[in-house]
């Protein structure tokens, strides 16, 4: 699930109770899922998914805090 306005090529899709990163095709370009992240490795759970996430956030948060 991507807006495309964003033109992220980071791609969530859902089955069941799985939740999985999948490649995604963007304007004829191909990309895998990542498979590091802020130099720590990714898996495909969603639970590592969730925990890259949120550092990714609180780093932004953390940058924008500096910058008020």
């Amino acid at each position: 699930m991507v807006p495309a306005t964003t033109g992220n090529p980071n791609k969530l899709e859902t089955s069941g109770r799985h939740l999985a990163l999948v490649p995604v095709t963007n304007r004829g370009v191909n990309f895998l899922p990542p498979d590091e992240h802020m130099g720590m490795s990714v898996s495909n759970r969603a639970e590592d998914v969730g925990r890259h996430q949120i550092r990714y956030l609180k780093t932004m948060i953390a940058e924008a805090e500096h910058m008020i």
